[in-house]
């Protein structure tokens, strides 16, 4: 198969949907086939590469910043993915289409479908689907008519999670597949801590559904009551100045380390020298980040909300907590104080995501599915 995967961001920009899409593209072409991506420029990334036997093409898209895209940002992805659609289409004899996101990438699958005649199905993310975000709220009903077209002429809609898929139906309408993401469980896997702190991580954009204030009060509450233990905060956007100095106005310095955006290769480094991911976002599709800390032999602490309780089931391979003042506190002082908590989770976390959550599988469960 000749496969097109289109998203307006891809690594090194970009925040699960991206990372997504690099996973996929990778283990397809393990798979046999053919990968091309039309992806946004961003200063010194342009134009085409061939990386690892993807074709990546990067479109100008007047992208300002690696963690966030601004509406008129992605319009012109789509002005110009769509502009270079035809060239790329017919020099890689392209016979299948996945868009990541109904919006943007969605917008130029569709396009791509009434010039070319070429079916492509749609990505579900988490601030895809009405409903999962408050504060999108006005977005998602600015942009309903064009949401509901890409998603009436897809061939297939696929949600990340089952509780992603019935959120989108209940706004839209449409049936969707449920095809749940998947990690390189050999890339990300469980090392040696060298030290006896319990340390906490984040991973993700320091935005304002991902709570990362919320986090800093909560872990802050735990630092005065013990010496053991320590945070990780990986990422960037637009709250972190706003979490940075939260934490110098807690004093908390000493406590707390912020990585700023990094490469793959070290959130794999970040994560062996973590013990457990935190993740407090308002909602999920399936994040990637859950994943690959799990995969790694972390315990997680999420909040209980559609696409982590998807993942998580409360105690058994994992914490739920509700979004209110003390419970993930609670929650981080239940593995500080019980080593065998702890461990048991740890385990199981890496038993689960093997089990149910291989990047394998859920790339053969897409070409299947292409195939049907």
């Amino acid at each position: 198969m000749n496969i097109l995967l289109l998203n307006y961001e891809y690594p090194p920009i970009g925040g699960g949907a991206g990372t997504a899409t690099y996973n996929y593209a990778q283990e397809f072409v393990k798979l046999g086939h053919n990968v091309v991506i039309i992806t946004s420029a961003f200063g010194s990334l342009y134009e085409y590469n061939n990386n690892n036997g993807v074709h990546l093409y990067r479109v100008p898209a007047l992208r300002m910043h690696q963690d966030r895209s601004n509406p008129f940002q992605m319009l012109a992805y789509i002005f110009s993915s769509i502009l270079f659609s035809k060239m790329i289409i017919n020099r890689h004899k392209v016979n299948h289409v996945i868009a990541f996101m109904s919006i943007p990438s969605g917008v130029t699958a569709y396009i791509i479908k009434k010039l070319f005649a070429k079916e492509y199905m749609i990505f579900l993310g988490g601030g895809d689907v009405p409903g999962s975000q408050v504060h999108l709220n006005t977005y998602h009903k600015v942009v309903s008519p064009i949401r509901k077209a890409v998603l009436r002429n897809a061939k297939h809609i696929i949600a990340c999670s089952d509780g992603l898929g019935k959120l989108s139906y209940k706004t839209d309408k449409y049936p969707t597949t449920t095809i749940t993401v998947g990690v390189d469980i050999d890339y990300f896997k469980p090392r040696i801590k060298a030290d006896n702190k319990v340390v906490f991580v984040f991973v993700g954009r320091f935005s304002l559904v991902k709570n990362v204030e919320y986090i800093i009060k909560e872990f802050a509450l735990l630092a005065k009551e013990y010496e053991n233990v320590h945070l990780n905060l990986v990422g960037d956007g637009p709250f972190y100045e706003q979490v940075y100095a939260l934490h110098k106005e807690l004093r908390i310095e000493d406590k707390v380390t912020f990585f700023g955006w990094v490469d793959k290769a070290k959130v794999r480094d970040i994560y062996n020298q973590s013990d457990c991911i935190i993740n407090s976002s308002d909602a999920e599709g399936l994040s990637n980040t859950n994943l690959e800390a799990m995969s790694s032999g972390l315990a997680a602490i999420v909040s209980d909300v559609t696409g982590n309780n998807d993942l998580i089931v409360h105690e058994t391979n994992g914490l739920l907590f509700p979004l209110k003042d003390g419970a993930l506190y609670e929650a981080m002082k239940r593995i500080t104080t019980d080593k065998e908590l702890l461990n048991t989770l740890k385990k199981k976390s890496r038993e689960e995501v093997c089990k149910n959550y291989t990047m394998k599988r859920s790339a053969q469960n897409y070409i299947d599915l292409m195939r049907g």
